[in-house]
């Protein structure tokens, strides 16, 4: 099940200060942002039972099953650019090797991403990004971000850097269209 089919039939919890400490008493860690992460849960909870997820069931009742799939082939498609660059910082040479293999194949078989050929060719997608570099050295404290929901200082950095670094190998000119056309910028944000 894909994870907007599982936000399609879910609403977002509230949790009391309570059940949350006795459900998740193991991660009983040091939260010097809880409060400010808390209001920011409810926030959010608030904004996807109202807007998202509305949005969402409409874009899913409203458009053809391979026309999301197209979408979603190729806004995960153009994210194999900064996986890219970061399996290389990494000096992960099988997994920048993979990721480009990927990205090429699907750009020219997939017709432009719109469908992953790599994946049925053995090539399994990978997850490399700023913030597995950061995490190693144990930079970033926890926080929850309006809309966009958990993260830590070192993930935000990292997505701020790798979607700079996507913008700027810019080659199809997707940074403008996003710019200029709310209802791609929309198809990019429910894909």
């Amino acid at each position: 099940m894909h994870q907007h089919q599982k936000l399609l039939n879910s609403k977002a919890p509230e949790l009391r200060s309570e059940q949350f400490s006795e459900e998740f008493n193991f991660l009983n860690s040091y939260d010097p942002l809880e409060s400010f992460n808390r209001h920011i849960y409810k926030f959010n909870a608030k904004f996807d039972e109202y807007i998202f997820l509305p949005i969402l069931r409409t874009y899913h009742s409203l458009t053809p099953r391979f026309v999301r799939s197209g979408a979603r082939n190729f806004f995960a498609n153009l994210g194999e650019i900064p996986v890219l660059l970061n399996s290389a910082l990494q000096i992960k040479p099988q997994s920048t090797l993979v990721t480009a293999s990927r990205f090429i194949i699907n750009v020219t078989i997939g017709v432009g991403g719109l469908w992953d050929p790599a994946s049925k060719l053995g090539l399994k997608k990978r997850n490399e990004d700023l913030g597995q570099i950061l995490g190693h050295y144990g930079i970033g404290p926890y926080r929850v971000l309006p809309i966009l929901g958990p993260s830590s200082l070192r993930d935000s950095t990292a997505d701020i850097t790798d979607r700079l670094v996507q913008s700027d190998i810019n080659f199809i000119g997707l940074e403008e269209a996003l710019n200029d056309e709310p209802l791609l910028f929309g198809l990019e944000a429910v894909n």
